[in-house]
């Protein structure tokens, strides 16, 4: 809990991006599908020159928070900002040209408490042969 009495998101989840706003609404869409996990979402604009900051900047959903980069330094300088950003323990950096299965961050958030040493979790699925997604993540210490 902060200083301020407002619990912590329990994972952050960090989009960088730069111009790919149809793709951006798809990765934020499945974000906000997720359930019983407490999130926020930081969105990173690398500079885009098509609508995508016109986009964020009409978000009304007050987990997300979004962040421009006036300059073009990709996605490592992007994937940086959010996380120093972050206000969460367990941090997730999420493409904006991927998606979210539904449960991805309970499942993933349950390991990483499961496991206090580890580092990392994985959630990996075989899409490509339309199979479900595992519910035990992968853990990496």
């Amino acid at each position: 809990m902060s200083s301020d009495g407002k619990k912590h998101p329990d994972i952050s989840v960090v989009i960088p991006t730069s111009n790919r706003r149809a793709m951006l609404a798809e990765a934020i869409n499945s974000v906000q599908a997720q359930t019983n996990a407490r999130w926020e979402l930081i969105v990173v604009d690398d500079a885009s020159t098509d609508d995508t900051w016109s986009f964020l900047s009409g978000l009304r959903d007050t987990r997300i928070r979004c962040f421009r980069q006036e300059k073009k330094y990709e996605r490592s300088a992007a994937r940086n900002l959010g996380l120093a950003n972050a206000r969460s323990e367990f941090i997730m950096f999420l493409d904006d040209d991927d998606l979210l299965w539904p449960g991805t961050l309970s499942v993933l958030k349950g390991a990483l408490e499961k496991h206090p040493d580890t580092v990392a979790a994985i959630y990996y699925t075989n899409a490509a042969n339309g199979r479900a997604p595992s519910q035990e993540p992968t853990a990496m210490m």
